[in-house]
């Protein structure tokens, strides 16, 4: 199912509420507030008619007498205690793959001038059988990096010996394996140390998109890196709303996905040595009238090597800590 026709269809307040009542909230305690286009209701086991607030423009709901928050689709996940990709299909087999509804513009709107060739979920799958030949081979050179056999395991990592590699999987933005790369094991040219195993189009996916999306929306923050390997490192020393983007541009893509994030936050942290008005204008893609963005530039090498093109994440949680505090601003 195509995450964008969901999110269309979940801005109709009838979807909306044809998938809380599968879930099993009670729609008898349901109220639709047209001024405001949100939806109140009870949580689960509550009997606060207000216990529950879900703002349609932007799919985004408030537990008022739990605490929790969250998007529509990280909800489901609580629910039925799945993944990201899980969740959207689960939401798609509610609505049904065909129905016919209006399709309102996502999120306010604000993609109205968006073209479609941004959209990134009708990229070709490939089968999990292209990974399992390496799954559960952790990798010593991960591990000094910084990334932890714990994370290596999450994010489904693993060392090939037919390749001498450490295999990335890569996965679509709605949760589907589309492509792995490898970074090759020992001394090798700096120019030749990656390599893509599977091939996947870079630009239409965001690394750790799907796998962190739930930390992401809770954390109501996100921390954008070139590499998949600073997601992992990050989540390795406790921070678990990262993702990468394979490079330090930012694609019209990915800017897409981004945004739709909904958070509050948006930080970007980009390796070491790439120019300070290039960072700046990256971040500008990613900039709303709802969100804030920071970039993270470390312009008097205070923690970061000058000329080492460091990741923000490369020195480990406590010096990414330092530089998020110290040397991040606001665009």
């Amino acid at each position: 199912m195509n995450i964008d026709v969901l999110i269309g269809q979940l801005n109709n307040v009838d979807n909306a509420v044809k998938v809380l009542l599968a879930l099993g909230f009670d729609g008898e305690k349901m109220e639709y507030h047209r001024c405001g286009n949100y939806l109140t209701f009870p949580r689960m086991g509550g009997d606060n008619k207000k216990g529950m607030v879900l703002y349609l423009d932007k799919l985004h709901y408030v537990g008022t007498t739990s605490g929790t928050s969250g998007s529509i689709f990280s909800l489901v996940m609580d629910v039925k205690k799945c993944g990201f990709g899980e969740a959207v299909q689960y939401v798609g087999s509610v609505l049904g793959v065909d129905s016919d509804v209006p399709i309102r513009r996502p999120f306010g709107g604000f993609y109205q001038n968006v073209e479609d060739d941004v959209t990134a979920t009708n990229i070709p799958e490939i089968s999990d059988s292209c990974i399992k030949f390496f799954q559960g081979n952790y990798s010593q050179m991960f591990f000094k990096d910084g990334v932890d056999f714990k994370s290596q395991e999450f994010f489904k990592v693993g060392y090939s010996h037919e390749d001498d590699a450490v295999l990335i999987p890569i996965y679509s933005i709605d949760g589907k394996l589309i492509g792995c790369k490898g970074r090759r094991n020992g001394v090798v040219d700096m120019n030749d140390r990656w390599f893509m195993k599977y091939r996947y189009p870079k630009s239409k996916t965001i690394y750790g998109y799907s796998q962190n999306y739930a930390d992401i929306v809770k954390a109501d923050s996100v921390f954008v890196f070139e590499a998949e390997k600073s997601v992992m490192q990050c989540r390795s020393f406790g921070v678990k709303q990262a993702v990468a983007v394979g490079g330090h541009s930012i694609s019209r893509s990915q800017a897409y996905y981004l945004k739709a994030l909904g958070c509050k936050n948006i930080c970007i942290a980009f390796d070491e040595g790439v120019n300070s008005d290039d960072v700046r204008f990256q971040a500008s893609k990613v900039k709303t009238k709802d969100n804030n963005v920071y970039v993270v530039l470390d312009k008097k090498n205070k923690y970061l090597r000058a000329g080492n093109k460091d990741s923000p994440s490369d020195m480990g949680g406590e010096i990414f800590r330092k530089l998020v505090k110290e040397c991040s601003c606001k665009i």
